[in-house]
């Protein structure tokens, strides 16, 4: 289908040779499927306006889909009314207690006036900016709106072939020309389906259904049977087919219009746009994923608003994007908005020439097509959705359905919202928010610590809680968080600190703030000192305006986790000094326990003042002044460096410091086995010395003293407080 003659026309390449070729079928295919669908919208009472029906599909359709071929961002948008949007009319034009023109008259302007309130709606949700926000429809609701109106369809094509679900309806089959409408319509609509999953070709449905139409023609002069005695039989439309289909009324009818059930409607109207709303979500998720680009959503919401508008004055129907047509013009190589504008010329040059087309139709050959549409639906989002859904969510999904065919739409999205609401809370609940919990016995900070206050930090580590937090913190998550909390307030190892870190945490509920209040309070009364790590602004902001300044005497925050650590040890080492004034045994306990530690550093500060005096001779000393950059992120290092005075500190992307080095640290150690560029940035704090070891030193080491330049490199890989 490619085609090499372009013309570009606002911004959009214009194929014309496939847009003919393509938009011929697919605008007949549309044709068809429109056609059926308004045989089912103007069932009843309704029938023989099917013909002035039909119109407003072709002529809003044909509207949106030249107006968003052309302003949209998808080049050849099939737009019409959804199949679940056609059902909602069915239940306009049935609570409508009137008859004959006036019942026409009246559904023809309360559709109308529902594809202007969808016009105004869509505008509405574009020009506030927000489209985006419904993303978040669930899966279950939109699955089960198309699913139940699958079964909905297919329940109305068959009872168009003349099947009902009552037994007393059965005794109509024993008549000939009711068994084969029956006959014909089941088999050409599982042969329609056999055929669209065997042949994808686009043209093949579409020629199945001329074939057939012919073929059933054909049998009828056979037979010797006239087209009006099987109209009278029930095989065609019983439909006044003299009439013109365009215009469908003019504005003398208005006149026989019930203006008062027309806005009675409203609500309808309303269920309406949202079942539209719905499905416009889910087919541009669709086109996205399957176009493979990106949308404005708010802008395509604004253009489908707009088209809605004209649709509705054009006396059309209100429609949106429907993905599984549109994408099909990506796969035959017709993206362009030539293919768009040929089907709504089909579809229009069907308006135009009259009914001599529709007329020829058989019922059987509708009924058939819906049906063929019908299954897939039920198919795909029911069936199919059992193997992708959770047992709770599919148990939803087939609930949502019966209450469309039970109740209705509204009733049914409403039920999936609250449903899948509940849902959501229970989701939430079962989601640990503690990622983790420890004490300053397993984790310490990065900062440089003497051995008896390192000593002092193991005896004292137990009493100081450090908990991460994951997830979303609501009022019911949060209920739990707290009481885990305050239990541990109440536990045998008396806490003085507790760290809580939130830099893992996607949202905090402000409904949640009353729970998370009577855990500061407790720790309060206990004088138990809380160290909030990584919140956000909003929610320190909203802590420190709900929660009274007495309460907040305990409380401490710090921007990192590094931060926290640091402050929870200060907090700690307060703690052992105040017990030392009370009890100064306990300063005898700790000198004891630290021995084994201080020998241990001892030893190796000998170890270390030896390498450096057995290296005088492979290397230099480097003096650097407070702040100074001893090294930088992502330059090539000057060599291995020793830390042989002073403190370091390395430093993360925005400058806070990440931990700091001190005497005996090794800096650079990458530079000991290959040359690469400097991971990270460290900066002296006050004046340090630092012995450099450049790479030609350290070749010339291993070639002279290789006992010497072994002993580097063991004490480089033993070193703890290494930086790669």
């Amino acid at each position: 289908m490619s085609d090499t003659r372009k013309t570009v026309i606002l911004g959009k390449e214009w194929l014309f040779g496939a847009g003919l070729k393509v938009g011929l079928v697919q605008g007949f295919t549309l044709a068809i499927s429109l056609f059926a669908l308004a045989s089912i919208v103007f069932t009843g009472e309704l029938e023989p306006f099917v013909l002035n029906g039909t119109t407003m599909f072709y002529v809003g359709t044909a509207i949106l889909c030249v107006f968003l071929a052309i302003l949209g961002k998808f080049p050849a948008p099939v737009a019409t009314t959804p199949i679940p949007v056609a059902l909602v009319m069915i239940a306009i034009t049935q609570s409508l207690e009137l008859d004959g023109r006036d019942l026409y008259l009246t559904s023809v302007i309360s559709i109308v006036g529902c594809t202007f309130l969808s016009g105004l709606l869509f505008l509405g949700i574009g020009y506030v900016r927000a489209a985006s926000f419904f993303r978040f429809i669930p899966f279950t609701i939109s699955a089960g709106v198309l699913a139940g109106s699958g079964i909905l369809v297919l329940l109305m094509a068959l009872n168009l072939a003349g099947l009902d679900w009552r037994p007393s309806s059965w005794e109509k089959l024993i008549e000939p020309m009711a068994f084969w409408n029956a006959t014909l319509s089941v088999l050409l609509g599982v042969v329609f389906i056999v055929v669209a999953k065997v042949w994808r070709l686009f043209w093949v449905l579409p020629a199945l259904f001329v074939a057939f139409c012919v073929l059933f023609h054909i049998g009828l002069k056979l037979l010797g049977i006239s087209i009006d005695e099987a109209r009278a039989g029930g095989l065609f439309f019983s439909i006044d087919w003299s009439g013109a289909l365009w215009p469908t009324y003019g504005f003398e009818d208005l006149s026989s219009v019930d203006w008062g059930a027309v806005f009675g409607q409203v609500s309808n109207a309303m269920v309406l746009f949202v079942i539209l709303l719905i499905l416009t979500v889910v087919n541009f998720s669709q086109v996205e994923l399957g176009a493979k680009t990106g949308f404005d959503w708010d802008r395509e919401f604004k253009l489908h608003g707009t088209a809605n508008l004209l649709s509705g004055l054009g006396g059309g129907v209100p429609g949106a994007t429907v993905a599984s047509a549109s994408l099909q013009n990506i796969a035959l190589r017709a993206n362009t908005p030539a293919t768009s504008v040929v089907m709504a010329i089909v579809l229009l040059a069907v308006v135009l020439l009259g009914s001599d087309v529709l007329k020829l139709v058989p019922l059987p050959a509708t009924s058939a097509f819906l049906i063929s549409i019908a299954v897939p639906l039920i198919t795909e989002w029911l069936i199919n959705s059992r193997k992708r859904l959770q047992p709770t969510e599919f148990g939803m999904l087939l609930l949502i359905c019966v209450t469309i065919l039970v109740v209705g739409f509204l009733e049914a999205i409403v039920l999936g919202l609250i449903l899948s609401l509940v849902f959501l809370i229970v989701r939430f609940s079962s989601v640990p928010l503690i990622k983790s919990s420890s004490t300053l016995r397993d984790r310490s900070s990065h900062k440089i610590r003497s051995i008896p206050d390192q000593t002092i930090l193991k005896v004292y580590g137990s009493r100081a809680q450090v908990y991460q937090l994951q997830g979303y913190v609501f009022f019911g998550s949060a209920h739990t968080l707290t009481k885990r909390l305050i239990e541990s307030l109440n536990s045998d190892v008396n806490p003085s600190c507790v760290m809580i870190d939130f830099e893992e945490v996607s949202g905090f509920d402000l409904s949640a703030l009353d729970s998370f209040r009577s855990f500061i309070q407790r720790a309060s009364a206990q004088n138990v000192q809380i160290v909030l790590c990584s919140t956000t602004d909003r929610l320190a902001q909203e802590i420190r305006e709900d929660f009274p300044s007495a309460l907040m005497k305990n409380v401490t925050w710090a921007e990192s986790e590094e931060d926290a650590l640091i402050k929870v040890e200060d907090v700690l080492l307060t703690n052992y000094e105040n017990d030392v004034s009370s009890d100064p045994d306990l300063k005898n306990l700790v000198r004891l326990s630290t021995n084994s530690e201080l020998t241990q550093y001892l030893d190796r500060q000998i170890h270390f003042e030896n390498l450096v005096v057995d290296l005088n001779n492979w290397s230099e000393t480097v003096d650097y002044e407070d702040k100074g950059a001893i090294s930088t992120r992502g330059d090539s290092p000057r060599g291995l460096q020793l830390l042989i005075a002073g403190k370091a500190s390395v430093l993360a992307d925005d400058g806070s410091t990440i931990f700091e080095c001190g005497a005996g640290s090794v800096i650079e150690s990458a530079s000991a086995i290959e040359e690469a560029e400097s991971m990270v940035s460290i900066n002296a704090e006050g004046a340090c010395q630092t012995l450099l070891i450049t790479p030609a030193a350290l070749a010339r080491l291993d070639a002279e003293n290789n006992e010497l330049a072994l002993r580097l490199y063991k004490y480089v890989m033993s070193e703890k407080a290494a930086v790669s």
